[in-house]
């Protein structure tokens, strides 16, 4: 169902999931998705009720006055959504269809449920005396765009900087940069100065970063987009905005619809009108030779006329085998492009990069990373170069090791398993009662159980706490192990 819902689109039904369980429902209603819209907090549809002077604490105030709380917690997961959810994600969906585009963001979610006049949504957005006219127009005047036709249809995008479709394949890492969300980049100061340098020129200002898998190619860009947030680039670059656009994950997306020319268009469409995005294509070259059937000259077409045409800029990449074999330097794109050669780091630098990225490593395994563990990574990685290099391969193996140790001490108690399934076996016995009108029946099914829930609850809160008291260490020894497993020794 959400497979077209933007990030932003596919949190709101997220946040109204933790809603629904904050009051105790056992559903997701309208309510909760119109909750969900104003605590997202950064998206169109978020600012759309802002602007009109509504926020998530006058809608949670309001849905406490007219939606009273359930009695007991419910279980914890996925819960149901009404019938009048479901026709307000139709809505939603019609009017994405309406506008012949590829996504559904939160302001779709938002006319939907204005256009769902009996949901509760619509009753709390008419108390605060607001109508689908002004929630319309106030789109519209956010956007900085016109109405299309008098029966409301709308020209509008998932976020504030006007480019939806872009927004939706790819990933703004300036936006990331600014929000504290990239790894620091250590080390590369040449390479950056060169980047800067290739972007600074009159004709050919695209940097082609060439380099082995593993290299940094992608950390080189993102420490860019860091410096661009710090204000550290040059006067002629300011106010540009680098977006990461994975060429496969759009062609997933779009190919069995047959769409992925469809969805260049209306990126590169995006990109021509911005006219401040630096457009970061990795493993440009291979993929385009390698998909000249699946909208490898399509591209190319297009990327010449928006660099031709000075509309935007981009930096892609590529391995040194794929750049010559594919002669990128007679290419139609040659007169574009300037090759930036990215060449491994030395251990001690590697060492230094692998220390930058330890913590959220570290965070995300729940493991502690010992120094000699970098250490051993960063051995075992120059012995054998046939499978990437240095900084990449280290920090894969180091990665490994934690994936290793965690699933050594996250197996949850074997008491667990028996208790979901106990309550599996509940669950349709209730259901059975019910649809038997055997009301007693299920309401004493209800109350067992709400106390295997709890027993439940209890049991995987003590695992929990003992996993935080108890992290597991990755160490020399353990990063050997894994590099023999994982070679198959």
């Amino acid at each position: 169902m959400y497979e077209r819902f933007t990030d932003r689109a596919r949190k709101v039904m997220q946040l109204a999931n933790q809603e629904a369980q904050h009051f105790n429902h056992e559903y997701i209603g309208t309510e909760h998705v119109l909750l969900g819209v104003a605590k997202e907090g950064s998206g169109v549809a978020a600012n759309v009720l802002k602007n009109l002077g509504i926020d998530f604490h006058k809608i949670r105030r309001e849905v406490e006055k007219v939606a009273q709380s359930g009695p007991k917690p419910v279980t914890m997961g996925k819960l149901p959504q009404t019938p009048r959810v479901k026709k307000v994600i139709e809505h939603a969906i019609e009017e994405a269809r309406n506008l012949n585009q590829e996504y559904v963001g939160t302001e779709h979610l938002l006319f939907g449920l204005v256009r769902e006049k009996e949901g509760l949504a619509a009753q709390i957005l008419l108390n605060f005396g607001v109508t689908f006219a002004a929630i319309w127009d106030e789109t519209t005047k956010l956007l900085g765009q016109r109405e299309t036709s008098v029966e409301g249809t709308y020209q509008c995008g998932e976020d504030l900087s006007r480019t939806p479709a872009l927004d939706s394949f790819g990933h703004d890492l300036t936006a990331l940069a600014l929000d504290g969300k990239l790894t620091h980049l250590v080390g590369r100061e040449k390479e950056i100065d060169q980047v800067l340098l290739v972007m600074s020129c009159w004709t050919r200002r695209n940097p082609l970063l060439v380099g082995e898998t593993g290299v940094g190619k992608r950390a080189l860009v993102e420490g860019l987009a860091q410096r661009a947030v710090e204000n550290k680039w040059p006067e002629a670059l300011r106010d540009k905005r680098i977006v990461a656009v994975n060429l496969a994950h759009v062609a997933l997306q779009t190919v069995e619809r047959g769409k992925f020319e469809e969805a260049l268009n209306g990126m590169f469409t995006e990109i021509r009108q911005a006219g401040n995005v630096v457009l970061f294509l990795d493993d440009f070259s291979s993929w385009v030779h390698a998909n000249s059937t699946l909208g490898g000259v399509q591209l190319i077409t297009l990327l010449n006329s928006v660099l031709g045409a000075g509309l935007a800029q981009c930096i892609a990449s590529t391995t040194p085998g794929a750049y010559r074999s594919h002669g990128a330097e007679e290419s139609l794109l040659g007169c574009h492009f300037q090759p930036v050669f990215v060449n491994p780091p030395s251990m001690e630098q590697a060492l230094e990069i692998l220390r930058a990225r330890r913590a959220p490593c570290e965070t995300y395994h729940r493991v502690r990373i010992a120094d000699d563990a970098l250490e051993a990574a960063i051995e075992l990685s120059t012995q054998d170069a046939a499978h990437g290099v240095l900084p990449g391969k280290a920090f894969q193996l180091v990665d490994q090791a934690g994936a290793f140790v965690r699933l050594a001490h996250a197996s949850p108690p074997p008491e667990t398993k028996a208790l979901e399934r106990q309550l599996e076996q509940l669950n349709r016995e209730k259901e059975n009662a019910v649809a038997g009108m055997d009301f007693p029946k299920a309401a004493e099914l209800r109350d067992k159980g709400e106390r295997l829930k709890k027993q439940l609850q209890a049991l995987v809160q003590d695992w929990e706490k003992s996993l935080a008291s108890s992290l597991g260490v990755v160490d020399r020894t353990t990063v050997g192990e894994v590099a023999a497993k994982m070679a198959g020794r």
